[in-house]
């Protein structure tokens, strides 16, 4: 039975006045523990009103609960489990939640000291109460708690749009013509591709047609081919293809394969999201509170993210391939160290996440490759194709495949090995005639050096033996070494081919000989011997071998970037033994239109000058509102003047059946559509998770190309400097192969109105009145200030109309986006009837 309170404790009461049910509480809390009859009064229950929180958030504020100076217990832990996140065995939690639980009130930080503070370890439920701030901080053992990322799906929703068809074309072109020796010789080859997409949600019916002339065609005909003709679905982690495609689960290391009729069915990796997680070997923290985590690896942080409480992955999307110790800390936002261990960790993108297989199974017939059909005819030969791949322990696993033929059976097998310095890689295969063939990938990465080291080798198949699935035999070899030097960086290369091959082509023309390469090396150093906000400087000093042919090359390069322009000047010197010595100057200019439009535009002009030569070289990038477009021309200025050239453009058309549009920057196979309501021709910058993707036009439908197999958050930002009225909320939306997502704008453009009340030369302060439709007040000085909805324009009027009265304007000043209406004197106005001796404005 509780005791009446002291008359003090009303006397505290009164003083307060308004202050919180909290403060209310620990007055009485105090009067009762300091009650004269003895310190055994300081130890008896009380019932209080307590905030719970967890992880640093609140949960549930006014809960009652019976606390001692050493001991908490909840009136109603029921109602606390359901605040919760999801737990493990929650009947343990609310059974420990019905106990009586040490305080922990000295474990409470208090604002002189922040160290040391605030956090507990619990091997079930821990609390720690503060008696000052009536709020107690629940801990949770990591043994109760899942982890947070795997609780969510880790696979993308189903497609926002449910039918769409697209139609991308796309283009390219290259060509030369030279005169010289009173003769023309020239040659040309363009391609015309057409992708067509009918989508239907998280699958699509898709086929290519190109269109291409080509001196190596025969007689140089065009040529009108069907590359890819199927269906296709990815959906939650598994993809299937039916048709004329190209096939993209194949496994194999050695198959030669292009096209085929048939149907393959793989673990597809497109639809998950979790890959910032499950890339390398999970990491997991169990965070007491909300707090950071660090990672370190060789004494270098190389990760670094804000996690909520609870047990959670850490994102190891950014860490680097290998396989490595890492060191993990975790701390509380205040900076309170909580944890700190080390782990081997290994991420590869050739290994399929631990838990999971990789596998692919694929059958039908290979495209007839000598066919010069429109629509190409399938081979003579079948065949099934099995695969699968493992991740057996952290740093090593198994892949291997069996492809069977009506004439040919073959059989792969790899293994992949990483370690804190080294990877390997050896894969062999074995065909039914005796054909093998291999392969073995090194590398070495270490602080001052990496190197890489890859051969290949297939045999030549036997005259005797029928055709198998294997490429054309090849045997190469290629290295690659890097050697960081103070600021500057040596490299070495070294590749060797055995399978030389004729060059027939009169258009192909080496010096001394008809045969292509067979083995190269390069070595090279450079040094960044200029770096500021400005200004950048390189020297690059290089040797090339090549078949006996020898280059020495020596490059100076200075660099001055600022605004939209890029200016560079060089100076080069190459030696060599059969053409001697040759020296170059040149100027390098790149400009950039930056924000200047709404389109991306690039231009670069390059002229150089050396002993006989000259050449003039430029290049154009547009990225519209219609499309994008590459042009490069080249002349070079010699024994005989060249003229070359390349160039691409794409552009996409797309429809969901009710609206349609046509265009995109990019060229990706699935759309946005922006449809912006109102402000007609007025440019808007759309943003795909806050990044640029293109920009919509007002009063039009404007397509924005994104790629498939993500979610996006879609807004828009104006780019003009007018002000406008729209609900800019983030939308989201999910997109598969082929689909167009359709997202619409109201945008009402605004026109900014200022000026000043007054009369009898008096400002008019606080004074409410309409100007049209809108209701404005003039402020302490007589302005005012309103956003009025038209159309831009510069506007010319000798009035305005205030409650129905004329008021003289005589200061206009007015522009596109704003009109100043100067000082209103309101002696001036000319009312109506009902107006006459009334008030203009009301105050």
């Amino acid at each position: 039975m509780k005791r009446a309170l002291p008359l003090s404790f009303f006397c505290s009461l009164f003083i307060v006045g308004s202050n919180s049910v909290h403060a209310a509480a620990a007055a009485a809390f105090s009067m009762e523990t300091a009650a004269p009859a003895g310190f055994e009064d300081i130890t008896e229950p009380a019932t209080v009103v307590v905030d719970v929180y967890y992880g640093g958030r609140l949960l549930s504020a006014n809960q009652r609960a019976t606390v001692t100076p050493n001991t908490f217990q909840f009136e109603t832990p029921d109602e606390i489990l359901q605040f919760l996140p999801a737990l493990k065995q929650p009947e343990r939690i609310v059974d420990r939640l019905q106990e009586t639980l040490p305080a922990n009130s000295a474990r409470a930080c208090k604002n002189s000291v922040r160290s040391g503070c605030g956090v507990l370890d619990a091997e079930v439920v821990e609390v720690i109460y503060d008696s000052s701030k009536f709020r107690v901080d629940l801990f949770i053992g990591p043994d109760f708690l899942y982890t947070s990322e795997i609780l969510a799906d880790p696979f993308l929703p189903a497609a926002t749009n449910r039918f769409a068809v697209s139609q991308q074309f796309s283009g390219s072109w290259s060509g030369s013509q030279s005169d010289g020796d009173d003769q023309v010789q020239s040659n040309q080859s363009y391609t015309l591709n057409s992708e067509s997409i009918v989508s239907f949600g998280e699958s699509s019916v898709r086929g290519n047609l190109f269109f291409s002339e080509s001196p190596d065609s025969p007689q140089g005909a065009s040529r009108l081919e069907v590359s890819d003709l199927y269906w296709t679905r990815d959906f939650r982690g598994r993809a299937v293809s039916a048709g004329l495609f190209q096939p993209s689960g194949n496994s194999s290391r050695f198959l030669g394969l292009g096209s085929i009729y048939g149907l393959e069915f793989y673990r597809s990796d497109n639809t998950r999201i979790d890959t910032h997680i499950n890339s390398g070997t999970p990491i997991e923290v169990h965070m007491p509170t909300r707090g950071r985590v660090e990672v370190f690896r060789d004494g270098r942080l190389i990760h670094s993210e804000m996690l909520e409480a609870g047990n959670q992955l850490v994102r190891s999307i950014s860490f680097p391939q290998g396989a490595y110790d890492v060191v993990v800390k975790t701390f509380t936002e205040s900076g309170q160290p909580l944890a700190e261990f080390q782990q081997y960790f290994t991420k590869d993108s050739r290994l399929p996440p631990i838990g999971l297989w990789n596998w692919n199974l694929m059958l039908g017939a290979p495209v007839d490759i000598s066919s010069e059909r429109s629509i190409p005819e399938p081979g003579e030969d079948y065949f099934i194709q099995l695969g699968a791949g493992r991740r057996v322990q952290e740093n090593w696993g198994l892949t291997g495949g069996i492809t069977a033929g009506q004439q040919s059976q073959m059989l792969e097998l790899g293994v992949r090995w990483l370690s804190d310095y080294v990877d390997v890689t050896p894969e062999f295969v074995i065909t039914d005639s005796g054909r093998t063939g291999s392969r073995i990938g090194v590398s070495f990465r270490s602080e001052w050096a990496s190197l890489t080291f890859q051969q290949a080798e297939v045999d030549k198949a036997p005259a005797s033996s029928e055709t198998d699935f294997l490429a054309s035999a090849y045997n190469y070899r290629i290295a690659n070494l890097f050697v960081p030097v103070g600021k500057g960086r040596f490299t070495a290369r070294y590749s060797e081919r055995d399978n030389v091959q004729e060059l027939n082509s009169p258009l192909v023309q080496l010096p001394g000989n008809s045969l292509a390469t067979s083995r190269l090396h390069t070595l090279e150093f450079q040094y960044p011997w200029l770096r500021n906000r400005f200004w950048n400087g390189d020297l690059r000093f290089g040797y090339s071998e090549g078949d006996q042919e020898q280059l020495w090359s020596l490059n100076f390069q200075l660099r001055y970037n600022r605004g939209r322009w890029g200016n560079a000047g060089y100076l080069r010197s190459e030696s060599s033994d059969p053409i001697g010595d040759n020296h170059y100057a040149g100027f390098n200019s790149v400009w950039n239109d930056r924000d200047l439009w709404a389109a991306e535009v690039q231009q670069s002009m390059n002229l150089e000058a050396g002993a006989g030569n000259q050449a003039l070289r430029s290049l154009t990038r547009i990225a519209g509102h219609r499309g994008n477009l590459t042009s490069s021309i080249n002349y070079l200025a010699a024994d005989s003047d060249t003229l070359s050239y390349t160039g691409g453009f794409s552009t996409t058309l797309a429809t969901d059946g009710e609206h349609f549009s046509w265009g995109g920057e990019t060229g990706h196979d699935s759309a946005v559509l922006v449809d912006i309501v109102g402000a007609p021709d007025e440019d808007f910058e759309v943003l795909v998770d806050g990044n640029r993707r293109g920009y919509a036009k007002g009063g039009q439908r404007s397509l924005i190309s994104v790629p498939a197999f993500e979610s996006y958050q879609i807004n828009v930002k104006p780019l003009g400097s007018g002000f406008y009225d729209y609900q800019n909320t983030l939308e989201t939306v999910t997109i598969y192969p082929g689909n167009m997502v359709n997202t619409q704008i109201e945008m009402k453009t605004l026109i900014l109105v200022m000026g000043q009340l007054t009369r009898s030369g008096v400002p008019v302060a606080g004074a409410t009145f309409r100007i049209g439709n809108q209701r404005v007040k003039s402020d302490a000085n007589g302005l005012f200030q309103l956003e009025y909805y038209a159309l831009p324009g510069k506007r010319t009027f000798d009035h305005v109309i205030l409650n129905q009265c004329k008021v003289p304007v005589d200061a206009l000043a007015s522009d596109t986006h704003w009109v100043n209406l100067g000082t209103l004197d309101l002696d001036n106005a000319v009312c109506d009837n009902q107006q006459e001796g009334g008030a203009l404005a009301s105050h």
